[in-house]
């Protein structure tokens, strides 16, 4: 609840407001990849709340553009649109056709592309290492990198008190080409997930996915594919 609360007063959170309660890590290191012209990709999960770390980035000048579901309830769809557009985050739906256009056309731009990938989705991924058992995670963040060389970053929300927040970042994280393109995106989601994995071992209370995390097994992965 306390998520939603805090979204839902995004058009009421002023510039002032919103430094005031939320800060970003290594932010002079974000503004020196975003220099290279081939923008960013921000791996991210659901800890603390996930929008307040698009919205603090934002606030500092960061051009933020998030991949989501659109939701089926139309008026919860049009109004998380709404608070995100008030805060200067733009929007790129998964499931439009020509969604894959719009992301290599934002790296082209040098903005910045969050994805969520702490989820087990009926979207294209791969099994990692995630508390001891493999998991399916969504793989288009590290296609995306290995194939336009955008730096990648991993960042949070993390809580610090009632109020504030604080966007823990980590990268860029360095990853490197071979000859097997299917094996390097198996290498980079799995280090990306590894890096999830500890900042939620070290704030459990903080991740709040609730869904089965590994509820595809191995054998349905041609049914993913």
């Amino acid at each position: 609840m306390r998520n939603f609360f805090e979204i839902a007063n995004f058009p009421r959170m002023n510039s002032k407001f919103m430094r005031n309660i939320a800060f970003v890590e290594k932010l002079d290191h974000i503004q020196e990849s975003l220099k290279n012209g081939k923008g960013i990709l921000f791996a991210s999960a659901h800890t603390g709340n996930w929008e307040i770390t698009a919205a603090i980035m934002a606030e500092m000048g960061i051009p933020v553009n998030v991949v989501a579901k659109k939701i089926y309830i139309y008026d919860l769809n049009d109004m998380l649109v709404k608070y995100r557009k008030s805060k200067n985050i733009k929007v790129i739906l998964r499931e439009a056709p020509d969604s894959g256009i719009k992301l290599l056309r934002t790296l082209k731009r040098g903005e910045t592309i969050a994805m969520l990938i702490d989820q087990d989705v009926d979207v294209a991924g791969v099994f990692v290492n995630f508390f001891g058992q493999r998991a399916w995670t969504p793989s288009g963040l590290a296609v995306l990198a290995l194939k336009t060389d955008a730096d990648v970053y991993v960042a949070f929300d993390q809580r610090i008190d009632e109020y504030k927040h604080k966007t823990v970042v980590n990268g860029p994280i360095s990853f490197t080409k071979t000859d097997d393109f299917k094996k390097d995106v198996e290498k980079l989601t799995q280090d990306i997930t590894s890096i999830l994995e500890e900042h939620i071992k070290r704030y459990p209370e903080q991740w709040v996915w609730f869904h089965d995390r590994w509820k595809t097994k191995p054998e349905e992965v041609k049914d993913k594919a």
